[in-house]
C-alpha cells in the first residue's frame, strides 16, 4: 500500500503562506462572455504583472509573444487551441523570461500548434545559460505542428528548468537546460516523399548541453518509410562543447523507439544518437525496465556516449486541485528508505550533482517511507479548497537511501494548484 502521511504543521503553513495575497485572476475568453478581461493572449501578455493567474476560456486564439520578469500562470478551460497569427513565421507562443531564478511560468490544459516549417508552436527561452535559471512547468498540455513542409517543430526549452507531465509533444528541444519529462508523449514526425516533396522523418528529441529524465514516456521518432532522406534517431545529442555536456536518465516504464524502416543507402540511426561525437561524450543511463526498439539490424547508442544500465531513483507527480491532494510517488528498488521534499516557490540548486527545482529556504519534510514491493512510496500534500491558492507550485523532489548507504535524488516534479 502506498504511504500515507499527516501534514505537519510546517508543511500546511506552507500551503497557507500568503505568497499570493493580492494575486488576480485574469479571464481571457475569445467569445467575450461574462468576465472577460481580454478576448486575445497579446492583450493579456501586454497587461500581465507579477503572479497573474490567467484563465484561457474555450476557443481558438491567435498566438502571442510577452518577455517579462514575472511570474504568471496560463490555464486552460475546455483546452483552448492556440495558432500563430496569419502570416507569421515567428514562434506562437513565445515566453522570454528574465525575472531570474525565483521566476516560474506554469501552463495547464492547452493547445499550442505551429503552421509552416521551422516554426515553433512554445518557445519558453532566457537566452543565457547559466544556472539556477527561470523554469517552466507545463502540465496536460498539447504541443505540435500542422506544417505540411519539412521540419516541424513543436516546443523548444533554452536556458530554463522545465518540468512537463501528462503532456502530448512534437518533436522537441532542450538547450542548455535542465528538463524532466513525465508520462509524456514525445513524437518525431514521418517522413513523406521528401526529397522535393513536404515532410522528413524526424528525431522526436534534440538534447543540447543539458540534464533530462523521462519518467513512464514514449519518445518516439519517425518513420523514414524507405524513402531516400536522413533517417531519425530517437534522442538526439549535439553538444557542440567540451566543457558541458548532456546527462540523460530514462526511468520506469520508458519505451524508446527509433526510425523502423529507414532508407538503406543512409546510415542506420541508433535509439540514442550522438551527432557530434567528435566533442566529450554525453552520459546516458537507463533502467532495465525501459523498452527500447532500436532501427532493424542496429545498437542502442551511437559513438560518442557513454551508456550505463542501472536502477534510478526517480518520480512522478499528480494533478493539484484545490481540495484534493497532489501526490509525489517515488519510484526506487523494492524495501529501500524513501523520501520527498516540498516548498512553494523556486530556487534552482544542484545538491549531489542533481538539478533542483526547491527553494531550500521554505523546503520542508513531507514523508519518509519503505517503498513496497513495487519499489513505490507515495507522499500525498493535501491541498486546502482555498480559492486564493490557485496559482501556486508545489516543487517537489524525492530520493532514496540505498542498501549500500547512497543517497540518491529523484527528477524534480511539480503541480500547479488550479
Amino acid at each position: 500500500m502506498p504511504h500515507r502521511l499527516l501534514l505537519s504543521a510546517a508543511t500546511a503553513g506552507l500551503l497557507l503562506a500568503p505568497s499570493l495575497l493580492g494575486q488576480r485572476v485574469v479571464v481571457v475568453d475569445a467569445n467575450n462572455g461574462p468576465g472577460t478581461n481580454h478576448t486575445t493572449l497579446a492583450a493579456a501578455f501586454a497587461d500581465l504583472q507579477a503572479d497573474d493567474f490567467v484563465v484561457v476560456r474555450a476557443g481558438n486564439y491567435d498566438g502571442a509573444h510577452v518577455s517579462t520578469p514575472h511570474s504568471f500562470c496560463l490555464v486552460g478551460e475546455g483546452n483552448p487551441t492556440v495558432t500563430p497569427p496569419a502570416g507569421s513565421f515567428t514562434s506562437t507562443v513565445e515566453i522570454a523570461m528574465w525575472g531570474g531564478a525565483h521566476q516560474r511560468v506554469s501552463i495547464r490544459g492547452m493547445t499550442f500548434l505551429s503552421q509552416t516549417t521551422a516554426q515553433w508552436a512554445l518557445a519558453a527561452v532566457t537566452f543565457w545559460n547559466h544556472w539556477p535559471a527561470p523554469t517552466v512547468h507545463l502540465e496536460d498540455c498539447t504541443v505540435d505542428s500542422n506544417s505540411p513542409l519539412a521540419d516541424r517543430v513543436s516546443l523548444v526549452a533554452q536556458s530554463v528548468g522545465l518540468t512537463a507531465q501528462r503532456c502530448d509533444l512534437g518533436t522537441t528541444q532542450v538547450v542548455d537546460s535542465m528538463a524532466t519529462f513525465v508520462d509524456c508523449t514525445i513524437t518525431g514526425d514521418d517522413l513523406s516523399s521528401y526529397q522535393g516533396a513536404t515532410q522528413r522523418a524526424q528525431t522526436a528529441i534534440d538534447v543540447l548541453r543539458s540534464t533530462v529524465w523521462f519518467v513512464d514516456c514514449t519518445v518516439a521518432a519517425g518513420d523514414s518509410n524507405l524513402v531516400y532522406a536522413e533517417p531519425a534517431s530517437c534522442i538526439g545529442s549535439t553538444d557542440y562543447s567540451n566543457s558541458i555536456t548532456s546527462h540523460v536518465y530514462v526511468c520506469g516504464n520508458t519505451t524508446l523507439r527509433a526510425d523502423q524502416s529507414p532508407n538503406p543507402v543512409w546510415p542506420v540511426p541508433y535509439v540514442f544518437q550522438n551527432y557530434a561525437p567528435w566533442y566529450a561524450p554525453g552520459t546516458i543511463e537507463y533502467e532495465s525496465s525501459v523498452v527500447m526498439l532500436p532501427t532493424p539490424g542496429q545498437g542502442i547508442a551511437s559513438g560518442g556516449l557513454l551508456l550505463t544500465q542501472r536502477s534510478i531513483v526517480c518520480a512522478e507527480g499528480s494533478p493539484a486541485p484545490l481540495g484534493g491532494s497532489f501526490t509525489t510517488t517515488v519510484h526506487g528498488d523494492a524495501n529501500e528508505i524513501a523520501f520527498a521534499f516540498a516548498s512553494m516557490s523556486t530556487q534552482p540548486v544542484s545538491v549531489l550533482g542533481t538539478p533542483l527545482l526547491l527553494d531550500l529556504a521554505t523546503a520542508v519534510p513531507i514523508g519518509f517511507a519503505v517503498t513496497d514491493g513495487n519499489g513505490d512510496a507515495a507522499f500525498p500534500v493535501v491541498i486546502n479548497n482555498v480559492a486564493t491558492l490557485r496559482g501556486l507550485v508545489v516543487e517537489v523532489t524525492g530520493g532514496r537511501l540505498t542498501s549500500t548507504g547512497a543517497l540518491e535524488l529523484t527528477n524534480p516534479v511539480a503541480g500547479l494548484v488550479h
